[in-house]
């Protein structure tokens, strides 16, 4: 029931419109991410990004994404590398998530960082 529950709460997170913020307003990015008093990690951001697919009430497409990733100077992460079972899958995450803001205090922009995402029916 909690997984349900996260899941369509992921879902209406995802289906408002993100108005976006600019990277130089770091305190309007910071008033974005916040979270019971602390930062959102990358993991929440990206989730806020990603519903389940439209097209899995057809065909229930179930997997794991790993991807790479890194965030530049503007707070923008760029997926480098992309891997699933289920290409459908790969090229969801892979147009929700290419450009997409997110903080990541201390984040050195030159290192590669790793992802896990799971989609499952329930």
């Amino acid at each position: 029931m909690k997984k349900i529950l996260e899941l369509v709460t992921i879902a209406l997170i995802a289906a408002l419109p993100f108005t976006g913020c600019f990277a130089d307003d770091k305190e309007m990015l910071a008033k974005r991410v916040k979270k019971r008093g602390r930062p959102l990690t990358v993991a929440e951001q990206v989730n806020r990004y990603l519903s389940y697919p439209v097209f899995s009430s057809k065909q229930n497409p179930e997997g794991v994404v790993r991807l790479s990733y890194q965030v530049d100077e503007r707070n923008r992460l760029w997926v480098l590398e992309i891997r699933s079972s289920d290409p459908r899958l790969e090229e969801y995450v892979l147009t929700q998530l290419n450009g997409k803001t997110v903080a990541d205090p201390g984040n050195d922009h030159a290192r590669v960082k790793y992802l896990k995402l799971a989609f499952k029916l329930h």
